[in-house]
């Protein structure tokens, strides 16, 4: 059986802990948590706190502190999309000939993960693989919205302002819900012009094997040409995502599967800018 240093073991769980209290927890909450005495987890705190893994609040109490984000950073990068889920990317890309996006949950923030540029040339320039933000305004952030129960989305409220970027952007948690509510309906999500001015995109979910919505496909065009080809363009990026899931494991038929989170009341069905012209 392999040694285990007991220092570094219980340090990991000081982590860990803290990883699960934004809010931040004293020194007596982690020795009863972890079962400590005050006095060892003390100095382990202590010693995170001065190699940054660990920061103290004004209110006494302790949280992750900066050395983690580096961590977390450098792990990213080196995580790649599965190659099954880039091979669907590529299809859905080379059959619409628009600029498609993997993206997903990373923590509490809806990522890209991957692009794949379309033969149209069109790129919005703000989105990296890597971006995160405006979660609000992105049709794969908000087709994984949708798909989050009442108290997570009511905690990811809390915590993300719904700043405006375009004239067009959702910027309260009314108005947002509302087309929540609509994606879970009609399985998909637009952003009209929400997040780019001229710009606006499809996205559709991607189960896992327990249901769990945790990335989506999307793909980005002009607002007009969007318009123009709105039902094959939805229809591929639903597709795609289907093909995903059952890559995933992912078995809609089974009972217990895709979860419908809230159901407050139908919507008007929604258009794109060009087709309400």
């Amino acid at each position: 059986m392999p040694v285990q240093i007991q220092s570094v073991a219980r340090a990991l769980r000081i982590l860990d802990a803290l990883s699960q209290h934004r809010e931040g927890l004293g020194v007596g909450d982690l020795a009863k948590q972890l079962e400590l005495n005050v006095s060892t987890a003390h100095h382990l705190v202590n010693t995170l706190v001065d190699a940054n893994y660990v920061t103290q609040l004004d209110s006494g109490q302790y949280q992750l502190g900066h050395a983690v984000s580096r961590l977390y950073s450098a792990y990213a990068l080196i995580q790649q999309p599965e190659a099954r889920l880039l091979k669907i990317l590529n299809q859905l890309v080379s059959s619409t000939q628009e600029t498609g996006y993997l993206a997903g949950w990373e923590r509490d923030e809806v990522v890209v993960q991957a692009i794949v540029e379309g033969s149209q040339q069109l790129r919005v320039g703000a989105l990296r693989s890597g971006y995160r933000g405006y979660t609000h305004a992105r049709a794969a952030g908000k087709v994984l919205l949708a798909y989050l129960d009442r108290a997570q989305l009511a905690a990811y409220l809390a915590t993300h302002p719904m700043e405006r970027r375009t004239a067009h952007t959702l910027t309260s948690p009314a108005a947002l819900k509302a087309d929540l509510r609509l994606i879970i309906k009609q399985g998909f999500a637009l952003d009209q012009e929400e997040f780019v001015e001229g710009i606006s995109c499809v996205a559709a979910p991607i189960f896992a094997a327990d249901g769990q919505a945790l990335a989506a496909y999307s793909i980005s065009a002009p607002t007009w040409r969007l318009a123009q080809n709105f039902k094959p363009f939805v229809a591929a990026v639903q597709q795609a995502a289907s093909e995903a899931s059952v890559v995933l494991g992912h078995q809609p038929a089974v009972a217990g599967a895709t979860r419908r989170p809230r159901e407050d009341g139908p919507t008007k069905p929604q258009t794109t800018k060009q087709q309400r012209r």
